[in-house]
């Protein structure tokens, strides 16, 4: 399976990628401005609401976006550690979850 990185991860060039093929060879390109990871974040089902956030260490925020009862999906600007927050008033609860998100592809936490 193909991963794509943001080229800046690895060499100080913005606004590129590179693609490491199943082969071993590279690609590079332009970055669209719209490509980012996806966090989908889970909540136990037993959770009536829930107000969820995202953070990493240099305080930047994602919005996470409820899709169902218990799913929140978020799409983080950079790379780095990423701090998923959940808090519920019913039952009263914080949930707090880290990810590190390394590269452009789809991430799945739950909150437990």
């Amino acid at each position: 399976m193909s991963k794509i990185y943001l080229q800046e991860r690895i060499t100080p060039v913005a606004g590129k990628y590179i693609v490491v093929g199943n082969d071993g060879n590279l690609t590079t390109g332009d970055l669209p401005t719209n490509t980012f990871p996806t966090i989908t974040i889970t909540a136990p089902s037993s959770v009536n609401q829930m107000v969820v956030t995202t953070t990493n260490p240099g305080q930047s925020t994602a919005t996470a976006t409820k899709t169902t009862s218990t799913t929140w999906v978020c799409n983080p600007p950079q790379f780095g550690i990423w701090t998923i927050t959940g808090t519920s008033s019913s039952p009263a609860a914080t949930y707090i979850e880290s990810i590190d998100v390394t590269e452009i592809t789809n991430y799945s936490v739950t909150l437990s």
